[in-house]
């Protein structure tokens, strides 16, 4: 019974987190923000478990459908830590990289040099937000008042 009321509690805590997350969250199409999630609480190996995630990779990000040089790496993961300056160059040892400004005009180069990009914290920021809330639900469910 007590089980059940914490994996409760958990998913509570964890969704309203969530929330938080995304709510910090940059948005541009409002993709990446739509991409963040909330798994069921389960319980594995004697532990209760909930994963607040997000799905979308760099690649997505760049072309709206998966980039197997990018699929490993998570926006959130970008958009959480930023990153330092950086050259860009084609995939193909003899490709060209190829882009539109906002205008409609193409663009082409054998590389570039990207200036990096700045650290936008919401994960850790929401976490740390909710710190509290979280421990008093899960004292709450298991009905003890406080931790010793």
């Amino acid at each position: 019974r007590v089980i059940k009321r914490v994996m409760e509690a958990q998913q509570t805590a964890c969704l309203k987190i969530c929330e938080d997350i995304k709510r910090g969250a940059p948005v541009d199409t409002g993709a990446y923000r739509d991409s963040i999630k909330v798994s069921k609480t389960f319980i594995n190996q004697n532990r209760i478990s909930t994963r607040i995630y997000s799905t979308m990779t760099l690649g997505q990000r760049a072309t709206g459908e998966p980039n197997p040089t990018w699929e490993k790496i998570t926006l959130a993961f970008i958009i959480e830590h930023g990153t330092r300056p950086h050259f860009i160059t084609p995939r193909e040892p003899d490709g060209v990289l190829r882009w539109f400004d906002d205008d409609g005009g193409i663009h082409f180069a054998k590389w570039v040099w990207h200036p990096g990009t700045v650290a936008v914290p919401h994960w850790s920021n929401a976490i740390i937000r909710n710190r509290e809330y979280y421990a008093k639900t899960i004292r709450k469910a298991i009905g003890k008042g406080k931790w010793r």
